[in-house]
């Protein structure tokens, strides 16, 4: 088949084991994680073992590394390295047992779990404050003019 002759509707769609569309099941896990309360925690282990289940524990790690970089950052810098502690120990668990076996698990799960809700209980940063400059800076002519002349410096 040609690249030209390709057709979105003959596309098939990734669907989870509980009918989430790939697409709108990451979203909703991202959207969890920045929502607090037992609700949104529910939801957010919720997706989360939908989508360990459904095969996607590589896009779910990917996931979580992408949030704790864009919204926890700085604000709680000890989290890189629990993630990456974290992510180590259930990729040498999947290595080691059959898919079935692992997502069954209990400390499987229980990892799954702490991961996420602590993620989701870490402080976020926060967005820097863009600097104003008052309008009587640009508007007037005397400051500009003596902006541009300099002083005169000293030959160290």
């Amino acid at each position: 088949m040609e690249l030209d002759d390709y057709d979105e509707e003959h596309e098939q769609e990734i669907i989870s084991r509980k009918g989430y569309k790939l697409k709108d099941l990451a979203k909703s896990f991202i959207q969890s994680l920045g929502e607090t309360g037992p609700v949104a925690s529910g939801k957010l282990i919720h997706y989360s073992a939908d989508m360990v289940t459904s095969g996607g524990l590589q896009l779910w790690e990917k996931l979580c590394w992408d949030y704790a970089f864009e919204h926890i950052g700085v604000a709680s810098p000890r989290i890189f390295h629990f993630l990456h502690r974290k992510f180590r120990e259930l990729n040498e668990l999947s290595a080691k047992v059959p898919f079935e076996t692992f997502c069954k698990k209990k400390e499987i799960q229980e990892q799954l779990s702490e991961i996420v809700l602590i993620m989701q209980d870490c402080p976020k940063k926060t967005k820097p404050k863009m600097p104003s400059v008052p309008p009587d800076t640009h508007k007037n002519e005397t400051w500009l003019r003596s902006v541009l002349r300099t002083t005169d410096k000293k030959a160290v």
